[in-house]
């Protein structure tokens, strides 16, 4: 309630200004059988770390355990758990208590749903190459037509941990998840280590670039130990050789070395111009050893 003031400003008055229980919420408008539910608790005026207790409840008499903690910056949030033979359609509540402040509540009170899961997690293809337009698909059960759901697209490291390249929305159809990526490497592959360098400094074998994605529904996420497998990203590049009259230099030999310490020999055609493909991503070096 708001807190309203009428005496004189001139002097000084003592004022009291009680605790408060603000909010006790879920947060999903369901709690899946079999898994968990979190919920956030808002206060004001309880003081730092003060002590809060959390018990979770079905409408039909269910204990579902307790959660107790302490208080940070007027808030508290956690997880209930919610056993596998909770009758679907019961609904289940938590009540809140702050002993040291005198202060309970009940949260509102929400339907038991049955899991939902999200499998089967699959690239269309085991590598791509930039401008590639690559397909994800998952499987649902439990999801209704139409949810959405969030996509995401990581890039592996296995020193410094995976980095999010994108995240696509997607919408749940016939218990199934299907998105389509344009794979694309944006920053500049001559940053990435080639094995000569990795040898100068032994820290192991030159590793493709790979990528994995999940499938996260409201506060789940699906595919983090990275089922879906890895998508290999190869590349490819172009060669042009022109004389010093600028006309295309035919048939002429070249080695391109390659970040994974081999290399590819060839020659230019009619044109002066040649193409390698599946390439490992990195800096390269090319010899044209009869020039």
């Amino acid at each position: 309630m708001p807190l309203s003031f009428n005496k004189s400003t001139d002097s000084s008055h003592e004022v009291k200004l009680d605790s408060r229980l603000i909010s006790a919420t879920w947060k999903r408008g369901g709690a899946m059988a079999g898994g968990k539910v979190g919920f956030r608790i808002q206060t004001a005026l309880v003081g730092l770390l003060a002590p809060i207790t959390v018990k979770g409840m079905s409408e039909k008499g269910l204990d579902l355990g307790k959660v107790t903690g302490k208080v940070m910056r007027n808030q508290f949030q956690g997880f209930i758990h919610i056993p596998e033979d909770v009758e679907i359609g019961d609904r289940v509540y938590f009540e809140v208590e702050l002993p040291d402040n005198g202060i309970d509540g009940v949260s509102e009170y929400i339907p038991v749903v049955p899991i939902v899961s999200v499998s089967s997690l699959r690239w269309d293809v085991e590598e791509a190459c930039r401008g590639d337009i690559v397909k994800l698909t998952a499987s649902t059960r439990n999801l209704n037509d139409y949810a959405e759901v969030k996509v995401s697209i990581f890039e592996y490291d296995e020193d410094r941990g995976s980095e999010r390249v994108i995240e696509i929305p997607g919408l749940v159809k016939k218990n199934r998840v299907e998105v389509m990526w344009e794979f694309g490497y944006f920053e500049d592959t001559g940053q990435i280590a080639g094995q000569p360098e990795l040898s100068d400094y032994e820290a192991g074998q030159y590793k493709y670039p790979e990528y994995y994605f999940t499938v996260s529904y409201e506060d789940l996420t699906f595919g983090e130990e990275r089922e879906s497998g890895m998508l290999v990203f190869n590349d490819w590049q172009a060669i042009t050789l022109v004389n010093d009259d600028g006309t295309p230099a035919v048939d002429e030999r070249y080695i391109l070395y390659l970040a994974d310490g081999n290399e590819r020999e060839g020659q230019t055609d009619q044109d002066g111009y040649a193409r390698e493909e599946h390439l490992p991503p990195g800096p390269t070096r090319l010899e044209f050893p009869d020039v």
